[in-house]
């Protein structure tokens, strides 16, 4: 497998763990590995098996398609936007994450722009 598949796989693999509020011990757990292993799987360092994936889409409840949709064809041309949006995307923060998966619930359409406003204030380029 492309090493380029691998690491997306494995972003795949983090943000799954994040929106579920695990820590990597704790999905270690799950994988029956240790936590060093899941930051190897994480980062792209690590291949992760067809079988891990399968407990993992099990025990988060995920579709086995959380990992594999709109992954770049082998044979394509990696150099593309999408290849660049995602390598910006590998490099979000875990706090990031967990901001915007937060701020996606909130209801009110007018407190989100607010608080969308607060944060381009705060940020520095």
């Amino acid at each position: 497998m492309d090493r380029t598949l691998i690491k997306l796989i494995g972003d795949r693999l983090r943000q799954a763990r994040i929106s579920r509020g695990l820590s990597q011990a704790k999905l270690g757990e799950v994988f029956g590995v240790t936590f060093q292993q899941i930051q190897k799987y994480e980062s792209g360092h690590n291949r992760i098996s067809a079988d891990k994936i399968w407990i993992v889409c099990q025990a988060l409840n995920l579709p086995i398609s959380h990992f594999y949709d709109d992954l770049p064809f082998p044979f394509e041309d990696q150099k593309t936007d999408e290849t660049d949006t995602i390598s910006k995307l590998r490099k979000v923060s875990g706090q990031a994450l967990k901001l915007s998966i937060n701020f996606d619930k909130i209801e009110r359409s007018d407190i989100r722009r607010s608080i969308a406003n607060v944060v381009a204030a705060l940020a520095v380029d």
